[in-house]
């Protein structure tokens, strides 16, 4: 009789432990169906013993009211694809100032207008291709190592504060305005098809590869970029450049540049190192 007691005993805390674990996930809901159709995927994948060991959260369609997912406490990396933001009170913004946690930020093919972040926030990497933002303030982000931004309506962007870059890749935008500072660690910078009229390069010691295709940059100074050693402006407005202090180039690439001025492309074609590949057509 005891032991038929203390077997019945176990199988209740047995359940009782199951309908714990079962009602931690089952407390949290999201507003939006496609995102609360995310979440429940990956409950239903059971790869999760606890709410605590979801880091990566994935929402395709009509996704929103981004604070709730709040409700994942160790959430490090968040995806939107293909879609469009719809929060409650139909604002465009991804606003993501109650994850201070999130690292990595990637949206591909999801449409909003400003990304919103909270301050002192630990994003490392972000990601926006296809997404039409034109407002982001990354003033408070200062742990960004990398940055991709793809066709885009983004008309002004500060990085003065982003010393930890390495990697900036924009193309297709309407970017007008670019600032930099101080950028020990950034290595490749990638600015194309915007109309870019200037660009400062000075704090960036280790820059090692620029392109700056289809921009509108007349002139640019490269004597502070010491390890530069590939250097691509096809179609650009440039009218002059030199590369005197980059001992390590070894590739030029300037297709189209029929701005440039007789003393530059006589200084391109004969007074370079012989090791320089250079491409004018």
């Amino acid at each position: 009789m005891a032991r038929r007691l203390l077997l019945s005993l176990g199988l209740v805390l047995g359940l009782a432990a199951c309908s714990d674990d079962v009602n931690e996930f089952d407390r949290v809901s999201f507003t939006s169906p496609d995102m609360q159709a995310a979440y429940q995927q990956i409950v239903d994948s059971g790869n999760y013993e606890t709410l605590e060991h979801i880091t990566t959260f994935r929402c395709t369609g009509y996704c929103g009211d981004l604070h709730e997912l709040a409700q994942l406490p160790n959430l490090g990396s968040l995806y939107l694809d293909k879609g469009q933001i719809r929060n409650s009170d139909d604002s465009k913004v991804v606003d993501l100032s109650e994850l201070p946690n999130v690292f990595d930020f990637h949206s591909d093919g999801f449409l909003f207008e400003e990304l919103k972040l909270a301050d002192g926030n630990r994003l490392h990497e972000i990601e926006l291709v296809g997404t039409g933002v034109n407002q982001m303030d990354l003033s408070e982000t200062i742990n960004l190592s990398r940055l991709t931004i793809h066709q885009s309506t983004l008309a002004y962007l500060d990085l003065s504060k982003q010393f930890d870059l390495w990697k900036v890749d924009i193309q297709h935008s309407d970017l007008k305005v670019l600032k930099f500072d101080i950028h020990p660690d950034l290595l490749y910078l990638t600015v194309t098809h915007s109309p870019l009229s200037t660009l400062n390069l000075e704090g960036m010691p280790w820059l090692n590869w620029v392109d700056l295709s289809d921009t509108r940059i007349r002139t640019l100074n490269t004597e502070f970029n010491l390890e530069l050693s590939r250097f691509i402006a096809n179609n650009t407005w440039l009218r002059t450049i030199r590369f005197y202090q980059n001992s390590y180039l070894y590739r030029v690439e300037m297709k189209n540049s029929r701005f440039l001025d007789d003393e530059t492309l006589f200084y391109l074609q004969n007074e370079l190192p012989e090791d320089v590949e250079v491409i004018l057509e």
